[in-house]
């Protein structure tokens, strides 16, 4: 079977990878998607695009959102304070990921780019021009790759990326409940923490069913699933009041040591490299902004090899400032219990609005904590406002 060449292969369908894809084939570059299950497919997410997220796509995805948030409730069971925090602008957007990564990946198509599902890639083989992709399908070959297969994809598993990446794990379950049930959390997005040992709980609701998860931020020997069952029950859920319970385990992949942005002519983004948000596990930023820089890094050098590489590199060492400098807070957020309760408790509100205005794109992690004369401002009110 004669091999099919590309411009660019990209790894993987998800909001990173199509996100790429509508990148290249913009710029007229022959791309194609490979992805190995059938589209659309499934994608266990709490479904969440907050603000910042949707501020990152060229185009409105109105059409596929199911609800719409404005505000949201942050719980803290352990000082038993509750913040809520409200904006006039959409904090975040619920959406099915299968609705929404689709959504994206047609946008792609409609640029030009080709897309291949139910192809699973089997080898990559870096040769000096180019990368020689096999799947069960067909042998295609490109200039560069972008991968964007995920935190248990082939490319994590065949370029030993995981040793530097901590995989926390994370239980999300659509719930389909009575209307009661429903219309207690219909306008506002609810995270409790203080409840889910070194991790927080959340509740979304969509357009005809609730979205519930709990997340570990640390890696710790109990069982989320069974705190995922506590979580239910404190929330008031028990077998009569679920019609259906389509319940989803995965892992958040948050990177530790040093970033492999690339190696060879493969660029790495998304979930493959480990980008999540330390502090809230938000991945769905790092995804579409890591896919459109490995995109524009190649059409801005001109497939140069080692000018693509250097300029990707430079990028995403940038990008993980952010993340090490959220990464910070996480350790007082989800820390040592005495530090936690008293943060949130004499300054629980600013920190909440000082999240808000990191996902609304007004704030920057680093801005604030790298730079040591933001310690001042950090406890100044229009930060960290007393609760107490």
């Amino acid at each position: 079977m004669s091999t099919i060449f590309f411009d660019v292969i990209v790894i993987g369908a998800g909001v990173s990878g199509s996100s790429a894809a509508y990148e290249l084939a913009k710029a007229g570059l022959k791309a194609l998607v490979l992805e190995k299950e059938k589209l659309p497919r499934y994608k266990t997410c709490g479904g969440g695009v907050v603000f910042k997220a949707a501020n990152l796509l060229p185009f409105k995805f109105e059409e596929i959102v199911q609800k719409t948030f404005y505000a949201a409730d942050v719980i803290d069971h352990e000082n038993k304070t509750k913040f809520r925090i409200e904006r006039n602008i959409p904090l975040i957007n619920m959406v099915m990921r299968s609705d929404f990564d689709y959504f994206i990946l047609k946008k792609a198509v409609e640029k030009g780019a080709v897309v291949n599902d139910k192809s699973e890639v089997l080898e990559m083989i870096n040769e000096k021009y180019s990368v020689e992709v096999k799947t069960s399908i067909q042998t295609f070959s490109a200039k560069f790759v972008i991968a964007a297969d995920g935190a248990t994809g082939f490319s994590m598993t065949k370029y030993k990326l995981s040793k530097n990446i901590l995989r926390i794990p994370a239980v999300e379950s659509e719930i389909f409940t009575n209307d009661k049930m429903m219309d207690k959390y219909k306008d506002i997005a609810r995270f409790d923490f203080g409840f889910i040992p070194h991790g927080y709980g959340w509740v979304f609701t969509k357009k005809d069913h609730l979205s519930i998860g709990v997340a570990f931020m640390n890696k710790i020997e109990q069982s989320i699933q069974s705190w995922f069952g506590k979580y239910l029950e404190f929330l008031g859920f028990k077998e009569k009041n679920i019609f259906k319970n389509e319940k989803h385990g995965y892992v958040i992949p948050l990177i530790r040591g040093n970033v492999v942005s690339s190696i060879n002519r493969i660029l790495f983004a998304g979930d493959t490299l480990g980008f999540a948000d330390p502090l809230t596990a938000e991945g769905i930023s790092y995804a579409i902004e890591t896919g459109q820089l490995a995109a524009g890094s190649i059409i801005k050098n001109e497939f140069d090899y080692q000018k693509t590489r250097e300029d990707y590199r430079e990028i995403i060492e940038n990008v993980y400032k952010e993340i090490k400098a959220a990464r910070f807070l996480s350790r007082v957020v989800y820390g040592p219990l005495t530090l936690r309760k008293f943060i949130f408790k004499h300054y629980g509100r600013g920190l909440s609005e000082l999240l808000t205005e990191v996902i609304t794109n007004k704030k920057k992690y680093n801005e604030l904590v790298n730079n040591p004369a933001n310690y001042l401002k950090l406890i100044k009110p229009k930060y960290f406002l007393r609760t107490s």
